[in-house]
């Protein structure tokens, strides 16, 4: 008979001297603790089954004094606690049951044990009211639980490990998760900023009264929605704000003039780069982990107007920018396409202490603004270029079309580079076929969101330098400003 199956007695502790004369006897050496860490975490798990978690916890503690990493009985003992309403005890464990997790070889088995582990601390930050590390931990052991969906498909672990994992499936701690889930209702004060100069009718959605240049922009939602979907929006003055929150954003958000514009056009192409590159906080480039002249010589690259390489074969690619460049250039325009939809994701997310109590976090629209900002200037050059190539007798039928004595006219600037050249370029990127247009009219921004800012600044300097424009803005630009 296995010594394993000798689990129950009266006496729990004659059962396990029992048990460990027997495991000196078959094993040697290191063997020995094993065996006995073994025996003590299989008893600890009967104990747990029957609910019976002091005696568990007492095994487990037992087992780690054997094998002080041994991730399954870490496991199982933070586990334990949780059940015993040691929130902070089983936290704590499992913290370290995470780390050891890797020596797992079995992947099906290490996955069941994740999902197992973050569903636990999930479950303890709940009942310790942290909605937020709640939320986190129980969405990761969902995760898990998909993984383990997957990895039950492949031939490469045997029946018996897939039952396991099955049991784990169509068990409770998934509906759990779940019910857990749907009880959190975490409403988050997301501050998007204040504005100057918008909307002088705009009245205050808490006293009623004219906002005039003092408005703050504010979402409520709910702290599991990183979308748009769950949000609702109200403006708040200045007076309010102070009063209900007791705090302030570091930068207030800055709608350009005509005049920054002009001043950014008059920059060489590798100020403007580095314009750009200053937008990005410095805790996107250490999370990426590159410095700063790295960075800058490969935009600098991208950003030449003559780098062709999106029409070259991947093999001629590859001797141009190495695998890393490529990524450092993906992980920049992911970045970019959240800030063009507007994620409420935490690389715009500042957590702020609120005199309330409650959570508020600033949404950094300054980020989403600055880039903003960014891809209309270049508009303004692309589209200042598209004029400066048409002919004298061209230039003359706009000036009488929009009654202008010269292109300086303020109204006929602004519409150059908020209208005309953004449809200019759409077209031409569709005629590239960079992006494919699924609704009409699609604004730059809106592009930005399919293929990144770095992609979309790539080719708008390519065209001017490396694409001959003279046709498309004879054909397609200059048509475009006389139908107006």
């Amino acid at each position: 008979m296995s010594i394993f199956s000798k689990l129950f007695g009266p006496d729990p502790e004659t059962e396990k001297q029992t048990a460990f004369e027997e495991i000196e006897r078959q094993f040697e050496g290191a063997e020995i603790n094993q065996a006995k860490a073994g025996w003590l975490t299989v008893r600890g798990n009967n104990y747990a089954m029957s609910r019976k978690f002091d005696m568990a916890i007492s095994d487990f503690k037992g087992a780690l004094e054997y094998e002080p990493n041994r991730p399954l009985t870490l496991v199982s003992l933070g586990v334990a606690y949780t059940h015993n309403k040691m929130w902070q005890d089983g936290i704590t464990t499992l913290g370290k049951a995470r780390q050891a997790l890797p020596s797992i070889e079995n992947k099906l088995f290490r996955v069941a044990q994740e999902h197992n582990l973050h569903y636990s601390i999930g479950h303890a930050y709940f009942f310790m009211d942290n909605k937020k590390l709640a939320i986190e931990h129980l969405n990761l052991s969902l995760e898990a639980m998909g993984k383990l969906m997957i990895l039950i498909e492949e031939p490469t672990f045997s029946n018996q490990d897939k039952w396991v994992a099955q049991q784990l499936i169509n068990g409770p701690t998934v509906k759990n998760t779940r019910r857990l889930l749907s009880n959190i209702e975490v409403r988050q004060t997301i501050i998007l900023g204040k504005r100057e100069n918008w909307n002088s009718e705009a009245k205050c959605d808490v006293c009623k009264k004219s906002t005039s240049d003092n408005v703050w922009d504010i979402k409520l939602r709910n702290s599991s929605d990183t979308t748009r979907k769950n949000t609702e929006l109200f403006f708040v003055c200045e007076q309010c704000y102070g009063e209900k929150y007791g705090i302030y954003p570091s930068e207030e958000r800055k709608i350009p003039t005509l005049k920054d514009y002009i001043r950014y056009s008059k920059l060489s192409s590798v100020a403007r780069n580095r314009e750009f590159f200053k937008i990005f906080p410095k805790e996107f480039w250490e999370k990426i982990q590159v410095n700063e002249t790295e960075v800058l010589s490969l935009i600098n690259f991208i950003l030449d107007g003559k780098s062709d390489f999106d029409s070259m074969p991947s093999d001629k690619v590859s001797k141009v920018l190495n695998e890393n460049s490529v990524k450092i250039i993906n992980q920049i325009d992911e970045y970019t396409k959240k800030a063009a939809r507007g994620s409420f994701t935490d690389e715009f997310m500042v957590p702020k202490n609120s005199k309330t109590g409650e959570e508020v976090l600033f949404y950094d629209i300054t980020i989403p603004d600055k880039f903003s900002t960014i891809l209309t200037e270049e508009l303004f050059i692309f589209g200042t270029k598209m004029l400066n190539v048409l002919s004298m007798e061209k230039k003359s039928e706009l000036l009488k079309k929009f009654k202008i004595k010269d292109f300086n006219d303020d109204k006929f600037l602004w519409d150059l580079y908020m209208t005309y050249a953004p449809v200019t370029v759409t077209a031409l990127l569709e005629d590239a076929g960079v992006f494919k247009r699924t609704i009409t009219p699609t604004f730059p921004f809106m592009i930005v969101e399919k293929i990144g800012l770095l992609k979309y600044l790539h080719w708008l300097r390519k065209f001017g330098v490396s694409y001959e424009i003279t046709a498309p803005a004879e054909n397609l630009f200059y048509p475009l400003l006389l139908s107006q």
